[in-house]
């Protein structure tokens, strides 16, 4: 029991970031293999000292950031394509607009 936390620590020590990459290995209980993920340091030293992961190399670690970064970026542009634009138009160009559609103006 002992060495379990002993190696759980050691992992977490060499980790320097607050958060780590891992990619998963694959286990007896279902576990799939080269899934990557971002997790708290605490979390990635136990995972790796299970074997249920390991540490990510750097060009994994670089493609996964860059992967998130596009992820992230196209959701921000879709939310904004989603939200309805308001445009303040003044009463002259609201003439012209009607004039161009040849609405009549609302009766009152």
């Amino acid at each position: 029991m002992k060495s379990y936390f002993r190696r759980i620590r050691e992992v977490e020590d060499s980790i320097v970031e607050k958060d780590a990459v891992i990619v998963s290995s694959q286990t007896a209980d279902g576990g799939r293999e080269g899934v990557i993920t971002e997790v708290p340091r605490m979390v990635a030293a136990r995972l790796v000292a299970e074997g249920r992961a390991r540490l990510a190399s750097d060009a994994e670690r670089s493609e996964y950031v860059a992967a998130t970064k596009e992820r992230h970026v196209r959701a921000e542009e879709a939310q904004r394509r989603a939200k309805p634009s308001l445009a303040v138009i003044t009463t002259e160009e609201l003439q012209t607009l009607r004039g161009a559609l040849k609405l009549e103006p609302p009766s009152k």
